[in-house]
């Protein structure tokens, strides 16, 4: 990709803007990928709040962003009631992440793993339609520049992944929701276990 796309250039002394638009930066890519890992199902938001739509399905992302590494479990039965399962697996996209060769899991409902952040990178590198003419080489450049961007953005959901494990309550499987705007169970915790993940940030 163009030294721009990455939002610093090592021509010029200061950082240029970055591509023809800052949505082709390397960090807004990750970034994106980090923010939209929290979204939920369409019907929690109001049409003006509506996050990108999710090409595969439409899901509470959220649902899957717990896991016990001494259970080796999401150990959260309020968001496994709701169809949840362990953020390894969902974060890894693979049938068994523990096992020494790497199988994608066909029914995976993350399609931003980064088993998915792996494929996309290896045709990010090689696609290329053949024959190969002008024409196609142009759609193929197109299409290797979607691919890179899928790559980063994979990336970034999997970063949100691992960052949750480093607060406590997404590795003991506690429900929360600072916003205080989900359905049951979710709505209804105490003030100090709503802001614990958001303050922990900061810390």
């Amino acid at each position: 990709m163009p030294p721009d796309y990455s939002g610093r250039s090592f021509i010029q002394p200061t950082p240029t803007a970055l591509g023809p638009t800052s949505q082709l930066r390397f960090e807004a890519w990750l970034m994106r990928g980090v923010i939209r890992e929290n979204d939920v199902a369409n019907g929690f938001y109001s049409s003006e709040e509506r996050p990108d739509v999710d090409p595969w399905n439409d899901q509470s992302r959220v649902f899957n962003h717990f896991y016990s590494p001494v259970t080796n479990s999401p150990d959260s039965p309020s968001t496994v009631a709701l169809g949840g399962g362990p953020s390894l697996h969902w974060a890894m996209g693979e049938v068994n992440p523990f096992a020494n060769t790497q199988v994608p899991d066909p029914t995976r409902g993350n399609h931003f793993s980064y088993m998915d952040a792996r494929r996309a990178f290896y045709f990010a590198l090689t696609y290329k339609q053949n024959p190969s003419t002008p024409d196609k080489a142009f759609e193929d450049s197109r299409v290797r520049m979607a691919l890179w961007a899928t790559t980063l953005k994979s990336i970034g959901h999997v970063v949100h992944l691992m960052q949750n494990q480093a607060s406590p309550q997404h590795s003991r499987g506690e429900p929360h929701n600072h916003v205080c705007k989900g359905p049951g169970v979710l709505a209804n915790q105490d003030l100090a276990t709503r802001t614990y993940e958001i303050l922990s940030i900061f810390d």
